[in-house]
């Protein structure tokens, strides 16, 4: 089992365009964590505590984002921010056993304690959020901030 972690980190870059990772057409299937971490972007930015943009077929297991702060803002593209995903698109999400605490914070289409924005199926089992949101401009929720 291959486990990933990371601690007490801050990105911030100018025009940070997305979040750690875009996956496409492929599952993921990780024990991966952050804590006390720090996820800044502008400009189109879809962030989330493990996975910025989500494309295809995904699937998210065993993963959590501990006492993090995401601050995302409106670009000129569909953006959102989640505490574990910012935002699926492509066939179908599939989320299991993460939670994700702290603080999310945009101007985005959506703010999520789970995932901010989805245009996909998807389903979400044994997970939960302890996060608080702001949202400026666009929905927010509890796990998830806007399904589309």
């Amino acid at each position: 089992m291959l486990t990933i972690g990371v601690t007490n980190l801050s990105i911030s870059p100018p025009n940070f365009e997305t979040s750690f990772t875009i996956l496409e057409e492929i599952k993921l299937y990780f024990d991966c964590g952050i804590k006390n971490t720090k996820l800044l972007t502008t400009n189109d930015g879809d962030v989330g505590g493990i996975v910025g943009l989500a494309d295809g077929l995904v699937t998210l297991s065993n993963n959590y984002a501990q006492d993090i702060y995401i601050e995302s803002f409106y670009g000129q593209r569909m953006t959102g921010a989640g505490g574990i995903l910012g935002v699926c698109t492509g066939s179908y999400t599939d989320i299991n056993n993460c939670y994700a605490t702290g603080v999310i914070i945009g101007s985005v289409d959506g703010i999520g304690g789970i995932l901010g924005v989805s245009s996909v199926s998807m389903y979400i089992n044994n997970s939960y959020a302890d996060a608080d949101l702001i949202s400026y401009t666009g929905g927010a929720g509890g796990l998830v901030g806007r399904a589309i």
